[in-house]
């Protein structure tokens, strides 16, 4: 550097801090700091913040988990959402698509770089030893926010993937609570009906030997009493392999045994909202659209995203080149002006996007994966249109059937089936009206009980749909004994 005053000339003169290199030093801080400060003044700010996104909204299967009766069945489902794999593996997606997001909300990282000149130029201010650069590529302005957005968007989706998956547990865990609830009722009437033919086996062999009764009816019962142990096989196949898909969905052995399941109690009627209503229901409730919604809009942030692409970054950088002063006896005895004097540069860098077809292709990719999303919306418009279509017929129906059952038709079976048995014991009644009034009493009181456990699965199915527990008008007034009569 150029000294025209000797060291220690001036007054307050610090050898230290007013040192060539120190000030040198300090210009390289400057340089920095403000290449820096132009980067931060350019860069986006952030798009949407991730706390609301990373806690999830799980109101919807809390409330269904809630309304949840017996508490047993409540338990088994809370346990079934604890030890799912399924429901950790998307927690930890979750997880994943929000530490993306800061990632991808954040500026390149400059590049800082050094040369040293093995055999240094000679200018005419002095040689040059070696050189400072840094640089940094400021991504066109909303480039950013677009990439935060959609891995924000993204990870909302994947939230409402996770709600769907726990509404989808435990509406499963009802359905196979529900089943095994019949099966013990079905256990019960076949156990009833065996003692009931037994009975009657012994009334005809009794008759048989006093020479009132007939060898064929004694043989149709015994015949009838193998069908009921053959049933019996068949249930407990049933029972296992219902119970083995129950334990699977809380991670238990799969022998692991559920004590007395109920079914709810069936109400006298049941009354639903109008299609309409339940429809606006499935839209505000459901997670399957917020899921849908979130998608759409991130791949309309990624279309836009790709329709910037077109226009290229920017790249600004700084450099820093040590002078130092001439040596040569030219220079000595007549110091040029600036001699050693630093060299600061700045520099801009454009990309020349003329490679179209990969920028056009990536555009046409996006807006393919959004229209894609946008037809799997309508299909699950449809979807739910006539799953509420089903059930909206179903319900009503199942109501009315088992009331034809259980106050019709079971007390008229069960007197025709005690009025037979009194007439054949006294030797009066006919074996085949004996046999034929056990086999309607057994068939009503199974239907009963199946078309309880089915009431009790569709309208799980319905409170699925509509992503909320439904309160019947007339659940007030409910049997007060449990659904499914069983078998006397």
């Amino acid at each position: 550097m150029n000294q025209q005053t000797p060291l220690g000339a001036r007054p307050g003169y610090d050898p230290i801090a007013d040192s060539p290199t120190i000030n040198r030093l300090r210009r390289i801080f400057v340089v920095g700091a403000a290449h820096l400060l132009v980067a931060a003044l350019w860069a986006d700010s952030p798009a949407v913040t991730s706390s609301g996104t990373a806690n999830g909204d799980r109101a919807a299967s809390r409330r269904l988990l809630a309304s949840l009766e017996p508490p047993q069945l409540r338990s088994i489902a809370t346990e079934a959402l604890d030890r799912s794999p399924d429901v950790a593996r998307l927690e930890a997606q979750i997880e994943a698509a929000l530490a993306q997001a800061p990632q991808l909300a954040s500026l390149p990282d400059p590049i800082a770089k050094f040369s040293v000149f093995a055999l240094p130029p000679e200018t005419r201010v002095g040689p040059q030893l070696f050189s400072l650069g840094l640089e940094q590529t400021i991504p066109r302005l909303g480039k950013l926010h677009l990439r935060e957005r959609r891995a924000l968007l993204e990870a909302k989706a994947l939230v409402s993937d996770l709600e769907t998956l726990r509404l989808d547990l435990i509406t499963e865990t009802r359905r196979l609570y529900y089943e095994l609830a019949y099966l013990e009722i079905h256990a019960e009437i076949l156990r009833s009906e065996e003692m009931t033919l037994r009975r009657f086996e012994e009334a005809a062999v009794a008759l048989y030997s006093s020479g009132r009764g007939a060898q064929s009816t004694v043989l149709d019962l015994q015949i009838r009493l193998t069908r009921v142990a053959e049933r019996h096989f068949m249930h407990h196949e049933r029972t296992a392999g219902f119970l083995a898909d129950l334990n699977r969905l809380r991670d238990r052995p799969a022998a692991t045994p559920i004590d007395d399941p109920q079914l709810p109690p069936m109400p006298r009627t049941f009354n639903l909202p109008v299609h309409d209503e339940l429809v606006s229901m499935a839209h505000d409730q459901s997670p399957e659209f917020s899921a849908l919604a979130a998608r759409i809009a991130g791949r309309e942030s990624g279309l836009e995203l790709e329709r910037r692409n077109h226009q290229p970054d920017l790249t600004v950088g700084l450099g820093y080149t040590f002078v130092d002063e001439r040596h040569d006896a030219v220079g000595r005895l007549m110091p040029p002006e600036g001699n050693g004097n630093d060299i600061v540069s700045l520099h801009l860098q454009l990309p020349l996007p003329i490679w179209r077809k990969r920028l056009d292709a990536r555009q046409a990719e996006s807006a393919a994966e959004l229209r894609a999303v946008q037809s799997e919306s309508e299909g699950l418009e449809a979807s739910i249109e006539a799953e509420l279509g089903d059930l909206e017929t179903r319900l009503p129906l199942l109501v009315t059937h088992h009331g034809l059952l259980d106050r019709v038709l079971a007390p008229q079976t069960r007197a025709a089936l005690e009025a037979a048995e009194l007439s054949y014991s006294g030797g009066k009644g006919a074996a085949t009206d004996l046999l034929a009034a056990e086999l309607q009493h057994y068939e009503v009181a199974t239907s009963t009980a199946r078309t309880a456990a089915d009431f009790a699965i569709a309208r799980a199915r319905l409170e699925r749909v509509v992503a909320q527990p439904l309160t019947n008008p007339q659940d007030s007034s409910l049997e007060a004994r449990p659904a499914g009569h069983h078998h006397d």
